[in-house]
């Protein structure tokens, strides 16, 4: 036997020089415990984050919605019937902020509103607002109304 053949018949069948297959780790067991934590962590984590955006879209909504001064004028008047929605927004010139202060000067110079000596304090518009049931092609007019002019 010559002394090549030897050598060559010792060099592992892996060929790389790595580990051969008797001296590998075997893969680790699947732990269904640890899956499962993972699993509900994973859930908890998404309910979290969906609960957080609820949170913040009803907070947007709540700010909206008290920016809006509304009367219950018409409650216990008949409604339309249907989807379709009309909506009266009426301008009111009063001088005051939401909470009845007199506007400082320098805003009312801004708005070009007066002092409320000439044309009191009037409304001076009234928008009508239709929304059609499918929510389509909406259409607002305005009605000008008690606008202060001199007459000649």
């Amino acid at each position: 036997m010559d002394s090549n053949t030897s050598k060559r018949s010792s060099i592992p069948a892996s060929g790389g020089g790595g580990r051969s297959a008797k001296h590998r780790r075997p893969d680790p067991p699947f732990n269904r415990a640890r899956a499962t934590t993972l699993g509900r962590t994973a859930v908890a984590l998404a309910a979290c984050g969906v609960l957080a955006a609820t949170g913040l879209a009803w907070s947007g909504a709540q700010t909206v919605q008290n920016a809006f001064h509304t009367s219950d004028a018409l409650d216990g008047a008949p409604r339309s019937t249907g989807a379709a929605e009309n909506i009266l927004l009426i301008g009111l010139d009063s001088r005051k902020d939401r909470n009845g202060n007199d506007l400082p000067p320098d805003v009312l110079a801004q708005l070009h509103a007066g002092d409320g000596q000439e044309g009191g304090y009037n409304t001076n518009t009234l928008i009508l607002v239709h929304v059609p049931a499918d929510g389509k092609n909406i259409t607002a007019f305005s009605i000008p109304r008690d606008d202060y002019v001199p007459v000649v």
